[in-house]
């Protein structure tokens, strides 16, 4: 008897994408080069979509928060599978291939966040390669991201006081902290400071120099959101902000996580291997974070480190109520920012500006009775406003964020 054979092509297209969706995004990728048939039928945004849901593509767990709907492209969705994909093989992970598409999934609150158990792999991803400085924009975002994380790495926090992620059913050795004490060293260095010939606000601005305060800004602020929560942690600090005017309520600082930043709200987030990531994603917050209108509704709060200099020590006060002005310069294309806010020691005034360009800002602290003033030296990051402040080498960081 003569044996047939049907062809894959042959059998009903709803048949084709049930078989396509339990495999790997790979597979289908494959599958849309055989022919016009199959691809007309397996490039489909349900395809793609449903491979996530069924994490297929290394059984991990579920994605909560797919950043896509059915109006998005097809595109989208497959790059958005296959970078779902290509997260499950953290065994085989390596700086290049994280750099396409982790920011992306770490916004989104992908499982990646937690299965990256340590921190030392991100942050010797940051700084293996240091000729290209967009590249190394990407991977000190993600450092951060897993710094910022609700359960942070166990090789960076300190043990007992924030809740770590345990990864089901791998067993790792103790973690060593050799990286916890590098990172808390940037805490007592200052913001990089200019060293190309543009000025700071200039629309020329030398991008690697900018790039190099922005790595900075983001792996010490990774650290220092960990340090706050430690201290939360131990009572040394309080979330509640009582304000010197009597009649005012106290108010509650909640410090910000990956898992509760809305990245979609504040970042045009370039897709999954898109050609221009890595040069886009370091700035794809500025249009919306340097507008007028987000600088000036609502109110910012945040903390500041006593960490430099003479300052040095593991005070971390709070700051609230600051609200921003943001004016229109005639001659520079900056904002002329004015804020005034409140912190353990009275209400104080800010001013300064803010260049439109890259975020970056010098800013003037000057407290109420008082004669002198502190230096803050700033940008604008995806988390909100970081830098340093002081004066005559006795400071700290400063984190501020909108409430």
């Amino acid at each position: 008897m003569e044996r047939t054979h049907l062809k894959l092509d042959a059998l009903p297209a709803e048949i084709i994408q049930r078989i396509a969706s339990i495999g790997p995004c790979e597979n289908v990728l494959a599958l849309v080069r055989v022919n016009h048939a199959l691809r007309r039928v397996c490039n489909d945004h349900h395809v793609f979509k449903s491979i996530i849901r069924n994490r297929s593509g290394w059984g991990g767990s579920k994605w909560p928060d797919i950043p896509l709907t059915s109006a998005d492209s097809t595109s989208a969705w497959a790059r958005y599978a296959l970078a779902d994909s290509k997260a499950g093989a953290i065994e085989s992970l390596t700086s290049a291939g994280l750099g396409k598409w982790g920011p992306q999934l770490m916004t989104s609150q992908h499982p990646i966040l937690h299965e990256l158990r340590n921190a030392n792999t991100l942050y010797h991803f940051a700084h293996e390669n240091t000729t290209d400085p967009a590249h190394k924009a990407v991977l000190s975002f993600c450092l951060a991201l897993k710094l910022m994380s609700q359960s942070p790495p166990a090789d960076v926090a300190q043990p007992g006081l924030l809740p770590v992620r345990q990864t089901p059913n791998r067993a790792f050795p103790p973690p060593r902290q050799e990286l916890r004490q590098k990172l808390i060293s940037l805490l007592s260095s200052e913001l990089l400071s200019y060293t190309d010939e543009e000025p700071w606000w200039s629309p020329e601005r030398n991008a690697t120099a900018f790039l190099r305060m922005y790595c900075q800004a983001l792996e010490t602020l990774g650290i220092l959101s960990v340090r706050i929560r430690e201290e939360l942690a131990k009572g040394t600090i309080t979330q509640t902000f009582t304000f010197h005017d009597p009649h005012a309520p106290p108010a509650q600082i909640s410090v910000p996580t990956t898992e509760s930043i809305r990245f979609e709200n504040c970042m045009d987030i370039p897709v999954p291997f898109a050609a221009d990531s890595a040069t886009s994603l370091p700035f794809c917050h500025l249009a919306r974070m340097t507008s007028k209108a987000f600088l000036e509704d609502g109110e910012w709060a945040g903390f500041r480190s006593f960490s430099i200099g003479s300052a040095s020590g593991d005070s971390y006060p709070p700051i609230h109520g600051v609200r921003f002005q943001a004016l229109n310069d005639p001659e520079l294309p900056v904002w002329i920012l004015r804020a005034r806010g409140e912190d353990g020691d009275g209400g104080f005034w800010l001013r300064g500006r803010m260049a439109l360009k890259t975020g970056e800002m010098t800013l003037e602290e000057i407290h109420d009775g008082q004669n002198h003033y502190w230096q803050w030296f700033c940008m604008m990051t995806p988390f909100g406003i970081v830098g340093t402040w002081g004066r005559d080498d006795w400071g700290g960081w400063v984190w501020l964020w909108k409430i």
